[in-house]
């Protein structure tokens, strides 16, 4: 938990930041990554900002999340403030599989002689010409989804690039493995012209035997690519310099957000005793005074009025007694506990996973976990990191490396005050919303039965409230009609997410 900041007014914070915090010069990355193919486990270079490279080893497509490649430029931009030129950092990621990264801070250079390369204008697209040995390399502008997720980075040179909508990758091609080689069938003797674009078994025109490429023939057409070092121009204020001047305003509207909610409560309060009080008032007048008087009109003694009001006044707490330790506790926690068994029976599950009336296991490839007992009682895991972090508690949470989001939608951001992203994630929501477009939609489904809902690092989950939000309540506890759906409807949240942090599209949710 982060320590709380003093409140900062916001436009005093936006004034202060706009003299302090400047925009930070151009500034050039150097990189080299690596990866290994799922097939066949060769190594794979990345040379340039890739989401399908090839395996030059058996032709295999090499799927790579955009948020991976983007990883690696931001985890530069975070320490840029403090390299020189020809320092840098290097690490393994695993994730999902294995990377082997590094990065210095390095203008761009010739792959050749190491001379440096002109610096084109951002925004071009096309080749550069090295003065000192007249090799040449690409440039172009750095592709959208890069700058999606890491704004600032603006122009890419000496990489391999993906076009069109197959992803096949504009690479420079050995001018001998180019040129068609002349190999004999093994089976009639006829020679066969083979190409780069010949399949490593081919179907010999003359009798139809597959022929198999040997080995030093395959390589002469596919030469092993080596990994190489591209480099990314980068433009604007660095994402330390982006939070340090977003920090401020949003530490003052969490102070705000907090002020407007205390006084809520204490309204709220208020307006509650005033109702009991309207209930209560009457009733006790009626049992002390009305009550008494009408047994001594009827002729009856001082002591029997009393006696009848005592009476009463069991009465009424006994009912109210029963109410809240019955209707209010018991009743609604069997019920929840024998639609957790309900639902295990109908699906298979071992009930138990570590807690009594709980389950653990799979719903649709997902991980899940239900127990009414929990802060959060109907849970789905993701399969990655989720992008964001978002909480039905009151505000006061904060994170030093994160961005509080501005949805601009009232009512998310009301069921919401606790809302984090890492920073691009945050603009990126804040400038369109389809990050967030599962969870709008389960939220207007059900927001008038959730007590709790969370989504942060490990998933979604909720726990359920017989009618409208009740915030901190202790009576909170399952409908036997609403688990399975909620459950159901949180496990397709969980799938829209997992995909969207992949970079990856899918289905929209139902309207309505």
């Amino acid at each position: 938990m982060a320590r709380r900041r003093p409140s900062v007014p916001v436009e005093a914070a936006s004034s202060t930041m706009r003299h302090t915090v400047m925009s930070s010069p151009t500034r050039y990355a150097c990189f080299e990554i690596r990866t290994s193919c799922d097939k066949c486990g060769q190594p794979v270079p990345v040379n340039g900002p890739l989401l399908r490279p090839v395996c030059t080893h058996c032709s295999a497509t090499v799927p790579i999340p955009e948020e991976r490649i983007a990883g690696f430029l931001l985890d530069f931009e975070d320490d840029a403030e403090a390299l020189e030129q020809g320092e840098g950092h290097g690490a393994t990621v695993i994730a999902g599989r294995t990377y082997n990264y590094a990065a210095w801070e390095l203008p761009p250079r010739c792959h050749v002689c190491k001379k440096p390369l002109p610096e084109p204008e951002t925004g071009t697209d096309g080749s550069l010409g090295c003065a000192s040995c007249n090799a040449t390399h690409t440039t172009y502008p750095a592709p959208e989804w890069l700058t999606r997720r890491c704004p600032t980075a603006a122009q890419i040179f000496c990489a391999e690039r993906e076009e069109g909508d197959e992803g096949k990758e504009a690479v420079v091609v050995d001018d001998a493995a180019a040129k068609p080689v002349v190999f004999s069938c093994p089976q009639c003797g006829a020679g066969l012209s083979i190409t780069r674009e010949t399949s490593r078994v081919h179907a010999c025109q003359y009798c139809s035997a597959d022929v198999y490429m040997p080995d030093e023939l395959w390589k002469r057409l596919h030469p092993v690519k080596a990994v190489r070092e591209w480099f990314v121009r980068f433009e604007g204020l660095t994402s330390k310099e982006r939070y340090a001047e977003r920090r401020p305003r949003d530490l003052a509207e969490q102070e705000a957000d907090l002020a407007r909610r205390a006084t809520a409560r204490v309204g709220g309060s208020a307006r509650g005793v005033l109702k009991l009080a309207a209930i209560v008032v009457p009733l006790l007048a009626i049992i002390l005074f009305a009550v008494p008087a009408a047994v001594v009109a009827t002729g009856g003694t001082l002591d029997a009025a009393v006696t009848v009001s005592s009476a009463l006044l069991l009465f009424v707490a006994a009912v109210a007694l029963v109410r809240y330790v019955y209707f209010g506790r018991i009743v609604p926690r069997a019920n929840g506990r024998k639609a957790i068994g309900e639902l295990a029976r109908k699906h298979g599950w071992k009930e138990g996973g570590g807690a009594m009336d709980s389950v653990r296991a799979e719903l649709e490839g997902r991980e899940i976990k239900i127990n009414q007992e929990d802060m959060y009682a109907v849970q789905v895991d993701v399969n990655e990191d989720s992008p964001f972090a978002l909480f039905s508690d009151p505000p006061g949470w904060s994170t030093d490396d994160k961005y509080r989001i501005r949805t601009g939608g009232a009512d998310f951001d009301e069921l919401f005050p606790i809302r984090y992203a890492v920073p691009e994630v945050a603009e990126r929501i804040e400038s369109s919303s389809d990050d967030l477009a599962w969870i709008v939609w389960f939220v207007r489904k059900w927001k008038h039965k959730i007590a709790r809902m969370k989504f942060d690092w490990a998933g979604p989950g909720v726990h359920l409230h017989p009618g409208a939000h009740k915030g901190d309540s202790d009576m909170r506890y399952l409908l036997p009609q609403d688990i399975e759906p909620v459950l159901l409807d949180l496990v397709e949240v969980a799938k829209a997410t997992d995909a969207r942090t992949r970079g990856q599209d899918f289905p929209s949710p139902p309207a309505g």
